[in-house]
């Protein structure tokens, strides 16, 4: 994949959908996601070690990913309605004691 294919990649188009429980208008992302494929009985292809290095990179992503098309849902206002029995995943609130500014590194 060249760098120009992943910019566009990760380029995401945003549709606007009902409104959501809060009021505010539901966001779902139409995206690609990149998955490893399994490499099979044989393992991973072999690496060509004669091409430079930033090429290299993107050749053994593209022999072992997979790009799906995706729609990622605005589940705003609805967290309570995912479990992690049933979705494979649920919200968590918590709070972090001790840090109020949370655009400080240090």
């Amino acid at each position: 994949m060249a760098p120009s294919d992943a910019a566009t990649q990760i380029e995401a188009l945003v549709s606007v959908s009902p409104k959501n429980s809060l009021g505010a208008e539901n966001q779902d992302v139409s995206t690609t996601l990149n998955y490893l494929k399994h490499p099979g009985p044989k393992g991973l292809p072999p690496i060509d070690s004669g091409i430079p290095e930033s090429e290299r990179r993107y050749a053994i992503r593209d022999n072992i990913t997979e790009v799906h098309r995706v729609v990622i849902k605005d589940i705003r206002g609805r967290e309570k309605d995912f479990t992690w029995d049933v979705q494979g995943f649920q919200y968590l609130q918590h709070e972090i004691e001790g840090v109020t500014d949370w655009t400080d590194r240090k």
